[in-house]
């Protein structure tokens, strides 16, 4: 197998749907590249529905040419569906594969989904190079768009489907009660996951990144999650345990970074986990994301908790702190967890010696200079802890569809208003009325601590910079 080349079981001889995760400008401030769970999940229920080949290209790790690959096989192109989110540039990228899918095979439907045309499905489908947006899980989705292309079933029946017909945009005529039941990827074939397994000084050597659960129950007001995916939803521990040493066989791993919103979500679950990952594998090291609070509840039962964690091959944890100020966590964040909550969870990780990796934002909507000031005095608590962790800052960055958006363009933030306006919105260049240059300076400062690039102020929507012809 070519390094970067997708495998599949395409025949050459059923219609073809190409599943297609844009590039993501993200070499700035990471070095690597993630499996793109979410087309994994579509792609095997269309395998399963057995009416078409599928073929997941992966912009970021792909070494095909993306015209070749549509040239190949126009003649049985069934259509093609883009992933995007908002931030990273990768609505830009998916403009452009799109509009080469349209030069080469313009009748074939360009289907978009993912995070950003979540939130904003008609915005996104009155795009001129955007047939079809599809909401919701796309493996719970895209089987009946395919029944319909292909002429099984009317396209009106399509639930959560949104359709750009003549300079329209019509809205579904029906939305689909999801009865979640995540499974565990099964045609792991369709990527090559050598080119995903990486080194990762706080992890392991060979690490792969895997996705156990979407949603979080948390509902912290400027985060993409709760709006994406409103509930929480996860393998059993032993399924997951059974899948991750299969990969452990197969790629000779010796770590796994799970990219859940919250690993420890569902305690006893996690709890299951842990002691799994324990015996599965005693060189196997892990990595996980939990919320402060969930610190807190694990040690009031069990103050060994964390200690446990480390030796069952926990390295590194993520820990989202956002404000070290009491009002902005409770009134605009709404984190669930004060100040003193967040410190003490420090201490416990530190304690233990696993690696925190702490997240702050500066930059909230009706934030004072000395609840910002408040926040970098916790950062540097936390920073000069014995571990030394890892403490970064971001600008706040307004995502659509999180209730915080409402208030900052209430305040001031000037949304897009067009796909392609959203293509130059991004997480860490953002610029609002409330990121001053004091505030700049304070990300930029930590950025450069921990090996990153603060990008410098551009000309993005939104902001006090405006390109011409975006005010």
């Amino acid at each position: 197998m070519t390094e970067g080349q997708n495998t599949s079981t395409a025949t050459a001889e059923r219609p073809l749907i190409v599943l297609c995760y844009p590039r993501i400008d993200f070499q700035a401030n990471y070095h690597y590249a993630w499996v793109p769970y979410s087309l994994l999940f579509i792609a095997d229920a269309l395998v399963e529905q057995g009416l078409v080949d599928v073929v997941v290209y992966d912009a970021n790790q792909d070494t095909r040419s993306w015209e070749g690959l549509l040239r190949e096989n126009q003649n049985r192109l069934l259509c093609v569906g883009f992933s995007i989110m908002t931030g990273g540039q990768q609505i830009s990228h998916a403009i452009k594969l799109a509009q080469t899918l349209a030069d080469i095979a313009p009748g074939v439907p360009r289907v978009f989904g993912g995070p950003h045309a979540n939130v904003l499905p008609s915005q996104t489908a009155a795009h001129p190079l955007v047939t079809h947006v599809l909401t919701g899980p796309g493996q719970y989705t895209m089987p009946s768009l395919v029944s319909a292309l292909l002429g099984l079933s009317p396209i009106e029946g399509v639930p959560d489907l949104w359709r750009h017909v003549d300079d329209e945009v019509l809205p579904p005529a029906q939305h689909l009660p999801i009865d979640w039941s995540l499974g565990p990827v099964r045609h792991w074939n369709l990527l090559p996951l050598e080119c995903y397994v990486r080194a990762d000084e706080a992890i392991a050597p060979r690490t792969l990144n895997y996705l156990s659960s979407y949603g979080c129950r948390y509902r912290c007001r400027f985060c993409y999650e709760q709006h994406y995916v409103h509930h929480f939803h996860a393998l059993p521990a032993q399924v997951v345990l059974a899948d991750i040493a299969g990969l452990v066989d197969r790629l000779d791993l010796s770590g796994i970074k799970f990219y859940d919103a919250n690993l420890f979500m569902d305690k006893p679950r996690a709890m299951g986990l842990m002691d799994g990952l324990g015996r599965l594998s005693p060189k196997l090291s892990w990595a996980a994301s939990i919320h402060p609070n969930d610190i807190r509840v694990l040690l009031s039962k069990d103050p060994n908790t964390i200690h446990r964690l480390h030796a069952a091959g926990c390295r590194r944890l993520l820990i989202g702190v956002e404000s070290g100020d009491d009002r902005v966590l409770r009134e605009i964040v709404r984190k669930g967890v004060d100040r003193e909550g967040i410190l003490a969870a420090a201490r416990a990780v530190d304690a233990a010696e696993i690696i925190g990796a702490y997240t702050f934002i500066l930059g909230f909507p009706g934030e004072t200079r000395e609840e910002k000031q408040r926040t970098i005095d916790m950062a540097e608590q936390i920073a000069y802890l014995p571990t030394r962790p890892e403490v970064r800052f971001h600008g706040y960055a307004p995502y659509p569809g999180t209730p915080l958006y409402e208030d900052a363009v209430n305040a001031g933030f000037q949304p897009p208003g067009s796909l392609e306006g959203w293509a130059g919105f991004d997480y860490y260049s953002m610029r609002t009325p409330w990121l001053d240059d004091t505030d700049l300076d304070v990300i930029r400062r930590w950025s450069h601590a921990t090996g990153r690039r603060l990008k410098e102020p551009e000309t993005h929507p939104g902001s006090t910079h405006h390109h011409e012809g975006t005010r």
